[in-house]
């Protein structure tokens, strides 16, 4: 069945020899701009980079995306994000508009370095297939996400959906610039990919996004040598590193009284 879409703890973290091929290992950076800026970004990018397949073959050049997030009964995997820690990880189950199969990842940061595996499985039965002994023909991502899952008892907390506009690199063996625009979300605890459509809350107002109202998440990703072109665009634009975390400002913006006094009462 297609999915339609309408509009930890930092110790024991082991991470396995294997890496998803399809995502490298890459640095990120965000940035919180304007819709104005837009428009100056993809003007200074486009010598260099391409829509990315995805946008270009979707009206307005833009793909819909939604992200259960997962995390423990205490928020234990919020709490290591919000506190940036120098390792941390996150998990989510992650669909695309009009796909028939959902994307299980798990998200691990280093300092600046990320590293993501995630395991592409069917749409149809995908709760019932982590929940029950893995198959012979699992992946190492699809085997990691299971282990999270049950070692740290996660749980769905957190529903987000926004709009991404992407960008690849022509000149670069990997080099990507995203526009996330209408980010929202929802408080979500079922084990399901089906929110309710009118609970949804956003996260690009001017509260969420430092003063921009409206704003547009810029993600800037690529290997270990920041491109030229890349960090000429930063400097000449006068852009301002920013960080948001869609999760994090999503939690806050939900649960925010008693989730920031736990943070506070445990540091």
């Amino acid at each position: 069945m297609a999915t339609r879409l309408i509009g930890a703890p930092s110790s024991g973290l082991v991470l396995p020899a294997e890496t998803s091929i399809e995502i490298p290992d890459r640095y990120e950076w965000k940035y919180l701009i304007s819709e104005r800026q837009v428009a100056m970004v993809r003007r200074a990018i486009e010598p260099f980079c391409v829509l990315d397949p995805n946008s270009a073959r979707t009206p307005g050049q833009e793909y819909a995306l939604q992200s259960l997030y997962l995390d423990t009964p205490n928020r234990d995997l919020y709490r290591v994000s919000r506190e940036r820690r120098a390792r941390r990880w996150k998990a989510r189950v992650r669909c695309y508009d009009g796909s028939d199969t959902v994307f299980l990842e798990v998200k691990h940061k280093d300092q600046d370095l990320v590293r993501k595996l995630r395991a592409q499985i069917p749409a149809t039965g995908w709760v019932e297939r982590i929940h029950r002994p893995l198959p012979g023909d699992a992946s190492v991502a699809e085997r990691l996400f299971c282990d999270r899952l049950e070692r740290f008892h996660l749980v769905p907390t957190l529903m987000v959906r926004y709009t991404r506009e992407a960008w690849m690199s022509t000149v670069d063996s990997y080099a990507r610039v995203t526009f996330d625009r209408r980010v929202v979300c929802q408080a979500w605890a079922s084990w399901s990919l089906d929110p309710d459509e009118r609970n949804w809350l956003a996260l690009d107002s001017r509260r969420s996004m430092r003063t921009v109202p409206e704003g547009v998440v810029l993600e800037l990703k690529c290997l270990t040598a920041v491109p030229r072109w890349l960090s000429n665009a930063v400097r000449n634009l006068g852009l301002v590193r920013a960080r948001y975390s869609k999760f994090c400002e999503g939690v806050e913006r939900l649960w925010a009284g008693d989730t920031l006094s736990s943070v506070l009462n445990q540091t």
